[in-house]
């Protein structure tokens, strides 16, 4: 029935907009969307399309159930192929410009495996680290738990207090950017720029021949193997809608040699790096007045399908699927974390044990949960610069909540109930400004990332939109569980 109805609903609406019935072929896929009443489908809209308010209908249920349903504005000439590739390449950013923004800013993208942390700060450095926490000599010993992977290796997790115990750190560079760029980040000097399919490099990426765009860091720490040359890696930056410029992979291909496989939604914006497949075009529909996020009738449809009944995929879930394959390059850290040490490790972070550290340049950031954000600097001489961003106070937290400003939680409509997307906590009370002359001021906001092609990926950033006051975002999948324990004020009431 509601196939139909929106079969219907798009012949009217090409023929509306002057395009012929012709234009809507079988290989033209399309599905329905309902994001719920809350939704800015402007923001659900994948490259290359959008949703315009000229392309929305009303439509009725058979339970009298109503919904603005909003068609994606395709154009005629891409339907019917007018259009050449050339034509549109001539429109098209090369790939070393596309990614000109990522190499100018100061964004690192983290991705957190059973034992090491790999930290990619694009057009800067490549950094291999582990960091624990070590108790001081004379103190007494601290507690330890632990807990033992999937395939069989121990992760030692400790509980020491603070003043008891410091933090060692062991790190490797795995490359340095060494190209020149200009002061808008864009390749001096850029290999050979592909100006048609034949000349796109590509690799097979969990069992799908890619298209990528590859950039080379060099001369990073000396590797004993082979008799003290720099390590160097290669960055496969590959097209990702939606993604955030996450590490979905890092391979050592040869001794002290490298491969870091990015998504980046930059590339898609040129239809070379654009996975090859059946673009799924959603209609997004918005219930109005009192109607469900879906229809009744559809709903109860769903509930009488075989459990078994087979789910459509989009191309994009399908080529980007994080599923290993056979004959895949062997892994720096192969191990795969259970959802034990998952829960472990986040219960560690809960406890403020565990901190999560990032940044570049001369300040990088520390944060410790319920306790505060720094900005800190390591001298060999001098020793630690710290400065306190913001310190966490559960009142002072509160009457942020209840600021104009405050804004704890955001959710959305998701299988008929709220979902957590992101939430946030307010911490203040930091060392005095100079600029200000008030203190400084941090929210730390984290999101649920549910599309992250790695579950264990972790994206870390600072923002300064006004001096001295920042924003320290957090997106993961691993943190989705502990968003929806939130309560109205933000705050975690259960255990994770």
């Amino acid at each position: 029935m509601w196939l139909k109805a929106v079969w219907l609903f798009m012949q009217i609406h090409f023929i509306e907009s002057g395009q012929p019935f012709s234009a809507l072929k079988d290989d033209i896929s399309f599905r329905i969307n309902w994001p719920g009443r809350h939704a800015n489908i402007e923001k659900l809209a994948p490259p290359g399309l959008e949703y315009n308010s000229d392309d929305t209908f009303i439509i009725t249920s058979v339970d009298n159930e109503r919904y603005s349903c909003t068609v994606p504005t395709i154009s005629i000439t891409d339907l019917d192929g007018d259009i050449s590739k050339d034509d549109l390449l001539a429109k098209t950013k090369a790939p070393h410009e596309l990614l000109a923004p990522l190499f100018k800013s100061t964004a690192c993208s983290q991705r957190i495996e059973a034992y090491w942390t790999y930290e990619l700060c694009h057009g800067k450095h490549i950094r291999q680290f582990h960091e624990e926490r070590v108790r001081k000599s004379g103190t007494k010993q601290e507690s330890t738990v632990v807990y033992e992977t999937e395939d069989g290796q121990k992760i030692v997790l400790h509980n020491d207090d603070d003043q008891n115990s410091y933090v060692k750190s062991t790190e490797f560079f795995l490359g340095y950017f060494t190209n020149k760029i200009d002061k808008n980040g864009l390749l001096i000097d850029p290999v050979m720029i592909p100006t048609n399919e034949g000349e796109v490099t590509r690799q097979k990426i969990n069992g799908v021949k890619t298209p990528y765009y590859a950039v080379n860091m060099t001369d990073g720490t000396p590797c004993d193997i082979k008799s003290g040359s720099g390590r160097r890696s290669k960055v496969i930056y590959v097209c990702g809608p939606g993604s955030r410029n996450e590490i979905i992979s890092v391979s050592e291909t040869s001794s002290c040699e490298y491969e870091l496989v990015v998504l980046t939604p930059e590339l898609c914006k040129n239809p070379l790096y654009n996975l090859k497949g059946k673009q799924i075009n959603e209609v997004q529909c918005i219930p109005l007045d009192n109607a469900p996020v879906k229809p009744s009738s559809l709903v109860k449809q769903l509930q009488q399908q075989p459990k078994d009944f087979p789910r459509s995929q989009s191309s994009n879930e399908k080529d980007l699927d994080d599923t290993p394959r056979k004959n895949e390059m062997r892994k720096v850290q192969s191990t795969t974390i259970s959802t034990l040490v998952d829960k472990s490790l986040l219960k560690e972070f809960l406890s403020g044990v565990y901190c999560l550290r990032g940044g570049t340049g001369w300040w990088r950031f520390e944060y410790c949960y319920g306790k505060h954000v720094t900005q800190y600097h390591d001298d060999n001489k001098l020793g630690r610069t710290t400065i306190y961003v913001g310190k966490w106070d559960g009142m002072e937290h509160l009457k942020w909540v209840k600021s104009k400003a405050g804004k704890p939680r955001l959710t959305v409509e998701d299988k008929d109930k709220l979902t957590v997307t992101q939430v946030s906590h307010y911490y203040g009370n930091g060392d005095v400004c100079e600029e200000t002359g008030k203190a400084r001021e941090v929210v730390v906001r984290m999101k649920c990332k549910k599309n992250a092609q790695s579950p264990h990926s972790v994206t870390l950033f600072l923002l300064e939109p006004r001096t001295c006051s920042y924003i320290l975002g957090i997106e993961s999948l691993i943190i989705c569980d502990l968003l929806d324990s939130s309560d109205e004020n933000g705050l975690f009431t259960t255990d994770p």
